[in-house]
């Protein structure tokens, strides 16, 4: 039999899911494929410093993961999107016995902070020995890891997981059921501004409050406070299922950090390992890529011929303007055919396949 961990919050005898868009995809992909849903109720979430209240909350998590896993016998096959929305130390200790058991665990990896806060210097010792215990220790005891690509799975062998294990998913698919595209008409041209959506705080995103003024640009997300120059325009938030009708550009930028003119810090980079989900956001709706020249997923854009890749954002104008009007038409053309891909599930479906 084949299953996957449902995970669910408990909140004031509501039940809620605890995934966002990407895990939701995950979820849904999983049902359509044959697996069943092994629910797991996290206890509310409690924010208290004390130690023990923090141990008592541990091991609730533990008994409901524990709980969950009951019905798993020799066999079977489990998947696990990870890390786990309610982080266990002792989850490891669980995958052991799923182990002895002749489970067959798959974890499909959505961030990790072992590869992103925890190859910072400002970081902690404790902290990344908790990283440890609460990631590598559960990705060493896996059958099978869905990692993003092959520049993560040249990371994680670094720390010493078995490189044999794991299977690249190369970019996440982003469900979106009855799309049209004929809504998006006129929407996608070479002479719009570059488009720019996700989390737009400072912390995240601080070289969105600094961008090059030879370019034009769309704001697409949460928070943006920034002056904008020329004819930029923000444009507010949207929901997932929503924001691919509204965008409107020549462009999806792929960037992270503090500057312009190199991706840097945690966030960005992490894009040398990771492949964001903003661009799996673009490309779903029909729109090209622009990323950054070091980014992993700058591969997937150069393969597939989807997108530009850039060094700095003063690049970017120029990088535009010497795509002729024959080439543009051919990376919508590439990216409208990825688009049936994400909308599919193909991705995934593919990932799985090979783990199985």
């Amino acid at each position: 039999m084949k299953y996957y961990c449902k995970e669910l919050f408990v909140r004031k005898s509501v039940r809620m899911t605890a995934g966002e868009k990407a895990r939701d995809d995950v979820d849904a992909i999983l049902e359509t494929t044959g697996y069943t849903g092994l629910p797991v109720y996290y206890p509310e979430e409690n924010e208290s410093r004390n130690p023990f209240v923090k141990l008592v909350n541990q091991i609730k998590i533990f008994n409901s993961l524990r709980t969950s896993c009951a019905p798993l016998k020799n066999g079977d096959s489990y998947v696990v999107q990870f890390p786990l929305k309610q982080s266990s130390v002792l989850y490891h200790f669980l995958i052991r016995r799923l182990h002895a058991k002749g489970v067959h665990y798959i974890a499909l990896i959505h961030d990790l902070e072992t590869l992103r806060s925890g190859r910072q210097k400002s970081t902690g010792m404790l902290r990344k020995i908790k990283m440890k215990i609460v990631e590598l220790a559960v990705l060493k005891s896996a059958d099978k890891i869905i990692v993003h690509n092959e520049h993560m799975m040249d990371c994680l062998a670094a720390t010493g997981v078995d490189k044999k294990k794991m299977v690249p998913l190369g970019i996440f698919d982003y469900l979106l059921p009855n799309f049209d595209p004929s809504q998006r008409r006129g929407k996608t041209s070479k002479k719009k501004p570059v488009i720019i959506a996700g989390n737009l705080q400072p912390k995240k995103a601080d070289y969105a409050y600094n961008l090059p003024t030879n370019c034009d640009f769309n704001l697409y997300g949460v928070d943006y406070g920034g002056r904008l120059h020329g004819s930029s325009k923000y444009f507010g938030a949207f929901p997932s299922d929503k924001i691919p009708y509204v965008m409107e550009g020549s462009f999806g930028l792929v960037w992270d950090g503090r500057l312009a003119e190199t991706c840097s810090d945690v966030y960005g980079d992490y894009l040398r390992i990771n492949c964001p989900h903003k661009t799996s956001l673009y490309l779903v709706s029909g729109i090209p890529v622009a990323i950054w020249s070091q980014a992993a997923q700058a591969d997937f854009v150069r393969k597939n011929k989807v997108g530009i890749v850039v060094d700095s954002l003063y690049d970017l104008y120029g990088a535009i303007y010497r795509v002729s009007d024959e080439e543009y038409a051919q990376m919508r053309e590439n990216a409208e055919r990825i688009s049936e891909r994400l909308r599919e599930g193909w991705y995934t479906r593919e990932a799985l396949r090979r783990c199985e």
